[in-house]
């Protein structure tokens, strides 16, 4: 059933509560900047309309054709935006469509438009996905979508996402997992990125979830440097975190607009501890766990307004790094990560905004967690190698993760 929705909202606010039902296609006028009018649409529901023999055919072209992976890597080693144009886009679409059916023509039009929008906000190639792997969760996982915001025949800004079911001692629980969220350079400053990650939140509610999450960077496990820190001089700051193609990257700047939208960090009883967090890798098939993130959260029940139970953060992680891989819980880093939350004081976590003025004091003192970490985990691989009894799969996952642990450990050096 379509959803329309017709509100104004203000680019620190969140969606009006009185968004319902399954989103399809609508309309959203945003406040906050310059007046906007987009389209939202569901990527799910979108796809949802290409014959099933259409699916299945874009599914075996996109995993036969490694053009397509090597054109992925070569337009993120790109001189300017300008490398992923609209008219690429459409060009490449086209040839895809080329194979398909006249009806699913248009489903592949916005698909190919939106993946080119998304690569383009993320100069690091780890930070996105194969278009593929993008066609396969719609096609496999039925929690996961993409809210796309459309002006004039383009995507300008989206939001993905799932929501996972949770099994937990406590009760088994929904939470929202907001992946990427992202406006187009042009577009910013509307209130754009608000509202598309409002809908997803406001979606994942509805779904029965106890909350969102997202993943953020922690600017004190990248870099040293005091420039990178200096709210003296937040020009400057920004300054520091500008990557390769003039993006500001500064992580302060991105926590100022998550915790507006009422994201906080999770933290243990003493109010400034972090709970430990990593994901394993996705990294171009790499094994070895992205160290420099942290996990933040939206709550969305009364109950969680002011943090959670122990068990259930943990429940949560197992159950967020399974949808990555199944064999999540033999990752040496995550084995690791659990046994740090359970050193934490208490059986319960609280909340502290991301916007708080003190965040510092809490990003900072992540950086205990994760000294002598590669060492730590190298000596869990080969004690664990000595086991017998555990499967083959769990054995491969090891080795290879020693290899990349003890060869980058050779590489700082």
């Amino acid at each position: 059933m379509d959803a329309k929705i017709n509100s104004t909202i203000n680019g620190n606010s969140p969606l009006p509560e009185a968004f319902r039902g399954d989103l399809s296609q609508g309309s959203l006028a945003v406040a906050g900047g310059p007046k906007i009018d987009v389209e939202l649409v569901s990527l799910r529901e979108t796809m949802s309309r290409m014959p099933a023999r259409d699916l299945d055919k874009l599914c075996k072209i996109l995993d036969s054709d490694p053009a397509l992976e090597r054109m992925r890597h070569s337009l993120m080693k790109r001189t300017g935006l300008e490398d992923i144009s609209p008219a690429l886009a459409k060009e490449v679409a086209e040839e895809i469509a080329s194979h398909l059916s006249p009806i699913s023509r248009p489903a592949v039009a916005i698909l190919v438009d939106f993946y080119f929008g998304y690569l383009r906000p993320f100069p690091d190639i780890t930070e996105t996905e194969p278009l593929q792997s993008l066609v396969g969760y719609l096609k496999n996982l039925p929690e996961w979508d993409v809210v796309l915001a459309r002006k004039d025949g383009r995507t300008i800004a989206a939001c993905s996402g799932q929501v996972v079911d949770v099994p937990c001692a406590l009760g088994n629980f929904r939470i929202g997992w907001n992946e990427h969220t992202w406006v187009d350079k042009d577009e910013r400053t509307k209130g754009l990125g608000a509202a598309v990650a409002a809908v997803f939140s406001a979606r994942a509610a509805r779904d029965g979830a106890i909350g969102v999450v997202i993943e953020t960077d922690n600017p004190y496990l990248m870099t040293t440097d005091e420039a990178g820190f200096n709210h003296e001089d937040p020009a400057a700051r920004k300054s520091f975190w500008v990557d390769d193609q003039g993006q500001s990257m500064d992580p302060f700047q991105r926590f100022q607009f998550w915790g507006k939208q009422g994201f906080s960090a999770i933290v243990g009883q003493d109010g400034v501890s972090p709970a430990p967090y990593e994901q394993i890798s996705m990294d171009l098939g790499e094994v070895g766990s992205c160290q420099t993130i942290g996990l933040a959260f939206q709550p969305a029940k009364e109950e969680y307004k002011n943090g959670m139970p122990k068990a259930m953060y943990k429940a949560a992680l197992l159950a967020l790094q399974e949808t990555i891989d199944e064999n999540a819980g033999a990752y040496p880093d995550l084995v690791r990560t659990m046994k740090q939350i359970d050193e934490l004081a208490g059986d319960t976590l609280k909340l502290v905004p991301l916007n708080t003025p003190n965040i510092d004091e809490v990003l900072i003192r992540a950086r205990p967690s994760k000294e002598g970490a590669t060492e730590t985990d190298i000596k869990y691989c080969e004690e664990k190698l000595k086991d017998p009894s555990i499967s083959e799969e769990v054995r491969d996952i090891l080795q290879k993760t020693k290899i990349y642990l003890v060869s980058s450990q050779a590489g700082a050096e």
